[in-house]
C-alpha cells in the first residue's frame, strides 16, 4: 500500500517516536517537494532525514495549475499533497488538517489522519496500548484532540475510557 502525507501527521509521528509505523503499514510514503522542505524546518527531524529512508520517496507535483486553484483553501504542502494523491495511484492521503480533509474527501480521495494510522497499526498488533500514543500526541506533539474523538478511538480500539481517565 502507498500513501501520500502531509508534514503535520509525519511530524506528530516523529514526536511521538512512532514514525516507524508507517514502513510497517504502508511500503511506501510518497510526499511532495513542500513538504519535504516543511519536514527540514525542524531542527530533529533534519537530522533524521540526513539518512532518508527508503520508505519515504520525494516526488514532485505537475499540475501546477490545480495546486494554485487549492491554495485558497489550505497551505502549500496540503495542496501539494492533494495534487500528489491526484497524480499517483496512491492509496490514501495522510492529512490532518481539517479544511484539507474535506477538500480532499470532496474530490473522492481516501484520507487517513495520524490518529487512523495509531489505531490501524494498534488494530494489527504493531502497539499494545493506543492510549500512551494519544496522550503523547497531546504532551510532545501539541496534537488537539477533542474529547469525543478520544473517547471514540480509544473504544475502536478496544480501550474504554475510565472514569480518571481525563
Amino acid at each position: 500500500m502507498i500513501i501520500v502525507s502531509d508534514t503535520s501527521s509525519l511530524n506528530a509521528l516523529f514526536k511521538i517516536d512512532q514514525i516507524s509505523l508507517l514502513p510497517a503499514l504502508y511500503q511506501q510514503v510518497l510526499i511532495p517537494e513542500r513538504v519535504w522542505e516543511e519536514m527540514l524546518r525542524d531542527e530533529a527531524m533534519q537530522r533524521w532525514l540526513q539518512h532518508r529512508p527508503e520508505w519515504l520517496t520525494v516526488q514532485a507535483i505537475h499540475n501546477r495549475q490545480r495546486y494554485l486553484d487549492l491554495l485558497d483553501d489550505m497551505d502549500e504542502g496540503e495542496a501539494e499533497a492533494i495534487v500528489l494523491m491526484l497524480e499517483t495511484q496512491a492509496d490514501r492521503l495522510l492529512l490532518d488538517d481539517q479544511e484539507g480533509r474535506a477538500k480532499a474527501t470532496e474530490l473522492g480521495l481516501p484520507v487517513i489522519g495520524t490518529l487512523g494510522v495509531l489505531l490501524q497499526a494498534k488494530q494489527q498488533g504493531l502497539l499494545t496500548r493506543l492510549r500512551p500514543h494519544l496522550d503523547d500526541l497531546i504532551s510532545k506533539a501539541k496534537f488537539r484532540i477533542s474529547e469525543t474523538l478520544r473517547t471514540r478511538v480509544l473504544a475502536l480500539a478496544g480501550e474504554q475510557t475510565t472514569d480518571n481517565d481525563g
